[in-house]
């Protein structure tokens, strides 16, 4: 489903943060934790000249300019963009060149992310499902075991900032076999990976939350159709040396 949320500008955050931080931290004590209030104070800094500046001097008419110091942290909704560049360029350099990669979106029901935010070891588990996916969906494609490369990176909010966890997979366009003979895969059944990826998600909620209303809500979220929670996305194949456009 669809996420049309607006999303929230960075003043609009900090504001947030200002008025409301301390009365949400007494509330919900797990969030006074040292590393949790250290990436807040210096998102709350960003920018402000009291948290520190540089001033730089015109030696021709000697007027002073002071700009204050980024936070360079990735809870900042102004850093975190030179954060995930950088960590963009880090990824890039670890493709394989001329190896074929797709990007593979997998999701959680709506009803179901609750789980994840009061029980955060479930994210952990929730990764291990994705990989578990993808590992058989390549299998029941070729008909024989592939070992393929991924890169599995975990979100934790949409783009409107709310929760919402979720993976980002960039996935090989094809793997290894038990003879080391590499193997192109050109497609992607959407319905087998849409199915396989319930089954593994399902079936960890139910051994990691054993409860009657887990059973109901898994009930429901498995007898909705498949664009109720849209739990699958995956974009097309692109190549290192292509930086990243779609290939032909």
């Amino acid at each position: 489903m669809a996420d049309n949320r607006q999303r929230v500008d960075k003043a609009t955050f900090k504001q947030i943060f200002r008025d409301h931080w301390e009365t949400f931290q007494q509330r919900y004590p797990r969030y006074q934790q040292a590393e949790v209030c250290d990436v807040v104070a210096k998102m709350r800094g960003c920018g402000d000249p009291a948290s520190g500046y540089i001033t730089y001097l015109c030696e021709h008419c000697l007027e002073e300019k002071r700009i204050a110091f980024s936070c360079k942290c990735c809870f900042c909704l102004s850093c975190c963009k030179v954060y995930i560049d950088q960590w963009v360029a880090h990824i890039s350099q670890a493709l394989y060149e001329g190896v074929a990669y797709r990007h593979v979106v997998l999701t959680v029901p709506e009803a179901l992310r609750l789980y994840f935010y009061r029980d955060r070891p479930l994210l952990a588990d929730l990764m291990q499902c994705g990989v578990a996916l993808l590992r058989d969906a390549l299998a029941w494609v070729q008909k024989q075991r592939l070992e393929a490369g991924a890169v599995v990176v975990l979100e934790t909010a949409g783009r409107s900032s709310r929760w919402n966890p979720h993976l980002h997979i960039l996935l090989t366009s094809g793997g290894v076999t038990p003879q080391q003979r590499w193997v192109d895969i050109h497609y992607f059944p959407f319905e087998v990976l849409q199915k396989t990826w319930q089954y593994y998600l399902f079936r960890m909620l139910k051994e990691r939350v054993r409860s009657t209303e887990m059973r109901q809500l898994l009930d429901v979220c498995g007898g909705s159709t498949p664009t109720a929670w849209s739990p699958i996305g995956i974009k097309g194949r692109c190549q290192r040396e292509e930086q990243g456009s779609p290939s032909t």
